[in-house]
Order: C-alpha cells, then structure tokens, then sequence
C-alpha cells in the first residue's frame, strides 16, 4: 500500500512538474536573437553625422536590434570610400563625393538624405594676399579636399565671378590640414565646410576673408551603400531608418537635447547650431532636391574635364527607395 502512494505520488510530482515546465515555456519570453551587425562610415567632425550619434546614443538602433560600428572620417568623401571598398555597410557622404562615384561607375544606392544644409561651405582667404572678392581668386592657390563639396564650392564661386574653374590652381588637402596650408601661406585661400571653414578663419583671425555662395544654395548629405549589399539587407536599411527618424523627433522635440549629443560626438562648439540657425536641417527623406543637385554637380564636373564621360548617368538609378518607402512613404518624393 505504501509503495502504491509513493509511486502515485511520484507520477503527480512529475506531472505537475511537466505542467509547471509547459506553462513556462509558454509564458517566457522567446530568447533574443543577437542583433544583427553593421557598419557605418561616417565624417565624424560634421555634424550632418548627427542622427547616427542620437541613435546611437540613445539605443535607438539596440532597440531595433541592431549592433551599429560607427567608423569615423575626417570627410564624406574617405567615409563613402570605405564602403564602397567593402570596410563598412553603409556611409554618410555630401552631393559631390556621390556624383564622382556615380560618374565612376561605382555601383552604389543612395537610401536616404539626413541632413541639408546652407552657409556651412565657403572659402576663406587670406587679405594680405590682395583677395576681397571672388574674382580675386583668379591665379591664386586654393587649398580644398578634391571630390568633395569643397571642390565643388570652389567652382560655384568662381562661376559667380565668371571665371572657370581652371582660372585657379587647386591644391589636395584633407580637411584637417586647410587651416594649417592657409595660416602658413602655403595657399592663398582654402575651400571646405564647417567646421574645418570656423577654423581656417579663426587662424587668420582679421586676416580672414570669408566668401560664401548665395544663401540659397543648399547642400545635402545622405546615406548610401554598395548596391549589392543594400540589396541584400533591406531588412537592415529599413531598422536603421527607423532609429534615424526616432532621432530625427527627439531633434525636433527637445532640439538643445539633441544638439548637446551632437556637439559632444563631433567636438564641435554648440553655438554652431545658433549660427547656422535654419540653414542646418535634419530630415530622413529622399526628394526631388537632392536628385537636381547631383545632376548639377554632374554637368558641373563634365563641364570642368573632371571625369572623362561626356554626358551624366541616370542617377536615377543610384537611389533605392524602397527602404524608407517601407518605413516612412510620406518622406520619398523623387520622381521617376
């Protein structure tokens, strides 16, 4: 009699024991998968990087399930560079790194534009060299990092003056180094962005000239990828779009928030945002601006003999929609 209880006792231990173990599995969270990792390149002084450092910052990537490696630039141009060649996923670059690279027949896609900006580019020149205007720049040295936005400011500004681009001998640099060129007189004036353009003009001090194109002109700086890659990761690209417009609403809702992660990411001075004012937008869209501006840098390049095609791509085709279409439809407006 005692054993038969025992052994009744043994089986209702081991099926309330199975019942308990049933009901916890039902009840407990799946296990998390690991998040999946990527790469981004980025110019890491600039602060159109800056949704990448909110989201970062603020685990809106961890909380799509993403592992972000944010490789720092001193350019776009070196950034996009580094994804192209493989050494990260995707890249944050300005119009001009992008319109070479499109010229080049580099197989890229461009998902979406983070930032736009005005009165951020220009040149700075030196005074005691006989330069007041843009049509002193005629035979002078200008110090700028090729193929990027600084280039291209370089050719707006002497276009303004009616001199091409060849009526002043451009000078490589990398960003971090125009300052220093100028201050020595290695150059007579130096064309870049902010804020590489703050610090030339701070080492002339009343020495600087600074030229600026018109207040109007606007530049933009997107994300973009190999094309393979963005075409095999549109899940990725769409979680990390998702974390870039949570960080465009905290830009939006508690802007000196935002602008503190920002200025701390790119050691920049937070005034910089007071100065820049509505000239600095931060966004997560893909329109029809950003499409012109590539196509006038492309004719601009064409024009100026610095790629060997003589008509442009359809640059159409270096913008995939489809990510932030899934993600966010009211922010694409490029027209096919």
């Amino acid at each position: 009699m005692k054993t038969r209880i025992a052994l009744f006792a043994a089986l209702g231990l081991a099926v309330a024991g199975a019942v308990a173990g049933a009901l916890w599995w039902t009840l407990a969270p799946p296990p998390r998968a690991d998040p999946a990792k990527l790469t981004v390149a980025l110019s890491g002084h600039f602060i159109g990087s800056g949704l990448v450092f909110i989201a970062q910052e603020r685990g809106y990537f961890a909380e799509e399930g993403l592992a972000v490696d944010i490789q720092r630039h001193t350019s776009g141009a070196s950034a996009l560079a580094s994804a192209l060649g493989g050494r990260a996923d995707l890249a944050t670059a300005g119009d001009t790194p992008l319109t070479f690279a499109a010229l080049e027949g580099a197989p890229f896609s461009i998902v979406a534009t983070i930032f736009t900006s005005g009165g951020t580019y220009g040149i700075v020149a030196r005074r005691d060299r006989g330069i007041a205007t843009t049509a002193d720049l005629a035979g002078k040295a200008i110090g700028a990092t090729l193929g990027t936005d600084g280039h291209f400011v370089a050719g707006v500004l002497l276009s303004s003056s009616g001199l091409p681009m060849s009526a002043a001998r451009l000078v490589n640099f990398g960003p971090e180094e125009l300052a220093g060129a100028l201050a020595a007189g290695t150059v007579d004036a130096v064309s870049t962005w902010e804020p590489w353009l703050g610090h030339a003009r701070k080492a002339l001090g009343d020495d600087a000239v600074v030229l600026l194109p018109d207040s109007g002109f606007r530049f933009n700086f997107s994300l973009a990828g190999r094309k393979s890659w963005v075409d095999t990761n549109q899940d990725r690209v769409r979680r990390l779009l998702r974390a870039l417009d949570r960080a465009l609403e905290l830009a939006e809702s508690s802007p000196a928030d935002a602008q503190a992660i920002v200025a701390r990411a790119t050691e920049a001075d937070p005034a910089i945002f007071a100065a820049g004012g509505p000239h600095y937008q931060f966004q997560v869209r893909l329109d029809q601006g950003m499409l012109i501006m590539l196509e006038d840098q492309a004719r601009w390049a064409i024009g100026a003999g610095l790629t060997e095609r003589s008509a442009a791509p359809n640059l159409l085709e270096i913008i995939d929609t489809r990510p932030l279409a899934a993600v966010k439809p009211s922010a694409v407006s490029v027209v096919n």
